[in-house]
């Protein structure tokens, strides 16, 4: 009884689906769609207001042309769309959901027919008119795709949709299917995001559809679809948009048709696709996909380059950096110079009108990313000029390229070969082309221009005879953090000097562990216990460092129970205080089984008398993010500094993280300018001769912004230099050291809705910085003071607009923030032991959130402009150091 059942089921399902729109009927069905955007905050009580965004109404005529008699769901389709009519809210209604027809473009707009080729139920091609309207082309692909339904229940397979290559689940109970799609991918070229996840953006989409068919399941009785589309920022949640629409078919009736393709009794696929191209005129094949109209890209602004840099003109003076005025002006020039010409650039740049804000025009510039901005830019810029103030301020702003393609890395790579006699200039060209492969190698692996600048960077280390020269590979490599630099890493590691080991070791630490074998460990030890050469103390630090956090147990436990022989105080207590972060901030794994390992980590390994520190501390907390800040503080014996590495992190989560800026401070040959009383003094040893005294006099300082290394700025060479500085003055004025605004954020990617209109999700990010410093030093009272002077804002700019000639849609979502952050040194040399004071202090910050809404359309009287601002206050603060600091600070300044 069973199997007749089935048997009966099985004959009524293959009838109903044999008689799936048959040739020689035209169904008419009636077409309503919506979209909405807004500002996706998800504050508690927080109002976004009105939405912006339109919808269509209109009648679709599907007509069955032919159909395979030995596969009925392979079938020719005949989709057209008429009436149609542009539906909005008055634009004096405060309510978005009240819509009225409107008359627009649409309207009149010329269109015919779109014919699509059904298998299987998918579609696998389709025909269009050559001079078909595009925003009327897309929605035909739109409605072609919401007939792409199955009467049987699958899980996740892929389909191909006017959304571009989907996973898609059905559902099938009966006469109800229910279509659920996801992980849509859109094949545009012009799509890019940026490599590092804390600097791109988290995009959720959801689309839903429920069919209803008729009684025999010959057609769709109706389909009602809903999609969600959510953009947030993954290091700034605060800036999200929402996109959400809604789409429903409704079959009004049917009736009979004549149109059919005619072909022989018999005849396949083949033969029917020639039949229907050969009645067809001036026509081409096309993908479902929905593209976007040229017009979209090319007409995007009005005016010049030069017209659209006038508005902006005010906020892009040098006063403004550091301020929100100032990233505001580059994120909303910057797709002006990416659509320019390489003459424009030139023209634009070499305006007598822009030549007070020309730096912070090589910034937008560079971040441009174009063949056609390198080029422009160069016809006025030499990178041989002697004041290299420019040249270095355009060459790391193309370090900061989020999404390099092949020709603008092979361009960059040309003039890096050119081998620039500017050691300055040249020492940032090669720093920046390292950037620019790291972010290319993040996006494209594979891509052939990158790896070969990557190998040429390695073949040019190889070739330098002197340090100066390696350290400006070795800088390149580090920037650039690919694992297959490692044997060429470690091969130079083998035969280092007290200059290059610290920088080799860098770039292995900026590659990560992920890469490390069990021979870059067995490196990194011979470093450490310096079985081949004597270590620079910083090169044995940065090794151990690494065995921390990422080596086995053994490994671990031979360097903690080495600690206590390692000849001297300070490097003792840093290697100490770096083992103990590194278990406090949940790094390592292995290294908190070495902790209770008491017979490894005792007093003796672990507790030593040196004034030198590491550690991190939180700077700032939200609920999605931490804002960290690190101290890494190496002194020689007797208290003087060697080094102090400020950094300031970003993190999303444990394992996501962005470096946002780092300081490091660096002196060597300092002891004989401190001197004072060394009686009873045990440190001033035969250590300090080898560290300290046989080198020159130097100071200076090495900057990373996002992640990119610069070259070092170096404040003095030699006792005279300094000498000189002291007696003139010439470093207690304010100096800048970095200045610009540097592209934080790019994302672009395009989400076409079922009903064949695209939404362009854009993000931009910028970081405006002001860093400079100032230092007195009085020989009289043998004391300096020192201020480290960070200025700067940030803002985030995310956006989603509706691309169509006939009408504009747009939500655009600001969040900013500026301020500073001062490092003050105070240290006293008049007698030992020295006495050193470190403060860090931040007067707090206002969060500005923006949100501005646009619709309008095209040549008609219909116009939506809404603004809302809300802020939120951080108050400022003095952050703690270390509990001896703190002690230090207490006895020079009777104040805790």
């Amino acid at each position: 009884m069973g199997s007749r059942i089935f048997t009966v089921l099985c004959l009524l399902l293959n009838i109903s689906v044999s008689r799936q729109y048959e040739v020689g009927q035209t169904y008419v069905y009636f077409l309503k769609t919506d979209v909405f955007l807004n500002d996706g905050s998800d504050h508690v009580n927080q109002k976004t207001g009105r939405q912006v965004g339109y919808g269509l109404e209109g009648r679709v005529k599907l007509t069955p042309l032919w159909r395979d008699p030995q596969a009925v769901s392979n079938r020719i389709l005949e989709i057209d769309f008429e009436e149609a009519h542009l539906v909005v809210a008055p634009a004096e209604k405060k309510s978005s959901t009240e819509r009225k027809q409107h008359a627009s473009d649409l309207d009149g707009a010329t269109h015919r027919p779109m014919y699509a080729l059904f298998k299987d139920d998918e579609i696998v091609r389709v025909w269009v008119a050559s001079n078909d309207d595009p925003t009327y082309l897309n929605i035909k692909k739109g409605i072609a795709s919401m007939f792409q339904y199955q009467t049987s229940s699958q899980i996740k397979h892929s389909q191909v949709d006017v959304s571009g290559k989907c996973k898609v689940t059905l559902k099938a109970d009966g006469s109800h299917v229910k279509k659920i799609k996801e992980d849509c991918d859109h094949p545009d070229l012009e799509q890019y995001e940026h490599p590092n996840p804390v600097r791109s953006v988290n995009v959720k989409t959801s689309s839903q559809t429920n069919y209803q068919l008729t009684h025999d399941a010959s057609a769709v009785q109706s389909a009602k679809a809903s999609e969600s589309v959510r953009m947030s920022v993954n290091a700034w949640p605060e800036a999200s948009i929402e996109v959400t629409a809604q789409h429903s078919l409704k079959l009004g009736d049917s009736s009979s048709s004549r149109a059919a393709i005619s072909i022989r009794a018999g005849g396949d696929e083949l033969e029917a696709i020639r039949a229907l191209e050969s009645s067809l005129s001036n026509y081409k094949q096309d993908t479902i996909i929905a593209r976007p109209s040229e017009v979209n890209h090319a007409k995007k602004f009005k005016g010049s380059l030069k017209d659209r840099i006038s508005l902006f003109r005010d906020q892009l003076t040098t006063d403004k950096l550091a301020s929100l005025k100032s990233p505001m002006a580059f994120v909303t020039l910057l797709e002006s110079f990416r659509i320019a010409s390489e003459n424009d650039v030139a023209e634009s740049l070499k305006d007598p009108k822009n030549a007070r804000i020309l730096p912070q025009l090589l910034d937008i510039a560079g971040a441009s990313q174009t063949l056609a901005a390198i080029r422009g830019t160069l016809r006025i810029l030499s990178l041989e000029n002697e004041d290299t103030t420019l040249s270095e301020r355009f060459l790391l702003s193309l370090a900061m390229a989020s999404h390099p393609g092949p020709e603008f890395v092979a361009e960059l790579h040309k003039i890096a070969k050119k081998d620039l006699k500017n050691q300055k200039s040249y020492a940032t060209l090669i720093a920046s082309l390292g950037s620019v492969l790291r972010h290319a190698l993040g996006n494209h692996a594979q891509m052939k221009e990158a790896n070969e600048a990557r190998k040429w960077l390695e073949v040019r280390l190889g070739q330098c005879t002197s340090d100066d020269c390696k350290l400006v590979f070795l800088r390149a490599l580090k920037n650039a953090a690919q694992a297959s630099s490692i044997p060429v890493l470690l091969t130079h590691l083998k035969s280092s000097t007290k200059l290059t080991a610290p920088a080799l070791l860098r770039a292995l630490q900026e590659i990560g562990s992920l890469y490390f074998t069990p021979d870059v460990f067995n490196s990194l030890e011979r470093v450490y216990f310096q079985t081949r050469a004597k270590q620079e103390s910083t090169a044995r630090a940065l090794a151990a460092e690494m065995i921390f956090q990422s080596g086995d147990k053994a490994r671990i436990e031979r360097l903690v129970g080495a600690i206590r022989s390692l000849g001297c105080p300070e490097l003792q207590t840093f290697v100490a205080s770096k083992f103990v972060e590194l278990i406090e901030l949940g790094r390592s794994r292995e290294a908190g089984k070495v902790l209770s390992n008491h017979s490894v980590s005792n007093y003796d390994s672990l507790a030593h008398g040196g004034l030198s520190s590491t550690f991190t501390r939180l700077l700032a907390r939200s609920r999605d993010l931490n804002v960290t800040y690190g101290l890494n503080m190496e002194l020689i014996p007797g208290g003087l500094l060697k080094q102090t590495h400020f950094d300031i992190n970003v993190q999303t989560s444990p394992t996501e993280d962005m470096p946002l800026i780092s300081v490091n401070i660096f002196a060597a040959g300092l002891a004989g300018i401190a001197g004072g009383d060394t009686s009873g003094n045990e440190v001033r040893n035969s250590y300090i001769s080898q560290v300290d005294d046989e080198e020159d006099a130097t100071a200076g300082m090495v900057l990373s912004i996002l992640g990119t290394e610069l070259r070092p700025y170096v404040f003095f060479r030699g006792n005279g230099e300094l000498m000189s500085h002291v007696f003139a003055g010439t470093a207690s004025d304010h100096t800048p050291a970095l200045q610009g605004n540097f592209l934080l954020m790019d994302h672009m990617q395009l989400v076409p809705l079922l009903n064949g209109l695209i939404v362009q999700l854009q993000l931009k990010g910028c970081v405006s910085t002001d860093l400079g410093g100032s230092v007195q030093v009085s020989l009289w009272n043998r004391n300096s003071h020192s201020i480290v002077h960070s200025a700067g804002a940030v803002l985030v700019q995310g956006s989603a607009r509706l691309l169509s000639d006939v009408a504009a849609a747009r939500v655009e979502v600001n969040v900013g923030a500026e301020s500073f952050l001062d490092f003050i040194t105070d240290f006293e040399f008049y007698e030992k032991p020295y006495k050193m004071c470190i403060q860090m202090r931040n007067p707090g910050l206002t969060m500005r959130h923006h949100v501005r809404k646009y619709e309008a359309i095209d040549g008609k009287q219909h116009l939506v402009r809404t603004l809302r601002r809300r802020s939120s206050r951080i108050e400022g603060k003095s952050y703690p150091l270390t509990a001896k600091n703190s002690e230090l600070c207490t006895e020079m300044f009777g104040e805790s």
